[in-house]
């Protein structure tokens, strides 16, 4: 029996976050668009707040392919689904 190719890529970003935006940005999170889900590779993501009170977030997506991350960062889903983050 021939093994499945088993290759992936998982993109790990920190987003480090002031205190007082930190209730929004987790809203944020909780609410997206969800445009990354129908994208070609795209697995999941997982949205890892930090335990010790320090800035940093971690955002990681797990995908088939790194060039399927790259393809993602030039879509319009992309855009879409930043943009309000940058809405205050």
């Amino acid at each position: 029996m021939q093994e499945e190719n088993t290759k992936k890529f998982v993109a790990i970003n920190y987003i480090k976050c002031k205190e007082d935006y930190r209730e929004r940005f987790e809203e944020l999170f909780a609410t997206r668009a969800k445009a990354i889900d129908r994208l070609s590779g795209f697995k999941f993501m997982e949205v890892l707040k930090p335990s010790d009170n320090s800035d940093n977030y971690l955002i990681v997506s797990h995908w088939d392919s790194e060039e399927n991350f790259k393809l993602w960062t030039r879509s319009p889903e992309f855009i879409e689904g930043h943009k309000r983050a940058l809405k205050t």
